[in-house]
């Protein structure tokens, strides 16, 4: 039976690694002081995300594209009755001088947001407008803010899908959740969660199944010998 539990375990963990696993693996924006601008080393045509927190200063990003891209954006906040009034703008630096010249800009009243669920965090957000440009080679910067910088956000970029494993994944979530200020149970609404769970308690109901079936065999084929 010990044996048997084993392969069961072994199954369901094969099961759930197996899952796909989508591309989300953030990047937790820890400035060191006010107005210090985040690096992204790469520019992002991949995707990538940044779990930001306001505390009284904008935070800005910047990255440098040595050829044309997409410039994708979008920021998400937890879903809440009264949503944030967060905004976010790309700006170009010029080439020459220190001065700055505007791409494109996200600014929303509250009923514009998009409410949607993601089955894999867990969870439920307001989206925000799609920002989406073509840019030309350049230094860029995206700054994200509210009219009294306060609060949470995920800030969306790039386009391409790329892949985590299953358990990086897991931490992902978990870091997301806290961002939030979700408690620990909120793991059980992920989806990359409750279906191995589901798979395992499938796996177990098979394994009980053949075990009643295996012991009736027994009982039977005892009786009839004594019979």
């Amino acid at each position: 039976m010990i044996t048997g539990m084993k392969t069961l375990i072994l199954t369901g963990l094969a099961f759930a690694i197996a899952l796909p696993v989508l591309a989300y693996d953030p990047v937790v924006a820890n400035p060191g002081r006010a107005y210090e601008v985040i690096s992204i080393e790469t520019a992002p045509v991949a995707k990538q995300e940044f779990l930001g927190t306001l505390e009284e200063f904008p935070e800005m990003y910047e990255f440098t594209t040595t050829e044309v891209m997409t410039l994708r954006a979008q920021v998400w906040q937890r879903y809440q009755e009264e949503p944030l009034s967060l905004s976010f703008i790309a700006v170009r630096q010029d080439d020459r001088g220190g001065g700055v010249t505007e791409v494109a800009r996200v600014k929303q009243n509250p009923e514009d947001w998009e409410v949607a669920r993601d089955g894999v965090l867990g969870m439920k957000f307001m989206q925000s407008a799609v920002m989406e440009r073509e840019i030309q080679p350049g230094t860029y910067r995206v700054e994200v803010s509210t009219p009294v910088n306060q609060g949470n956000y995920l800030l969306v970029l790039g386009t391409e899908d790329t892949s985590v494993n299953y358990f990086s994944m897991l931490g992902n979530i978990w870091v997301t959740q806290q961002h939030f200020g979700h408690w620990p149970f909120r793991m059980l609404l992920s989806s990359y969660v409750y279906y191995p769970i589901g798979i395992l308690f499938i796996l177990y109901g098979i394994y009980l199944t053949r075990q009643h079936r295996l012991g009736k065999q027994i009982w039977l084929t005892h009786w009839l010998k004594r019979s």
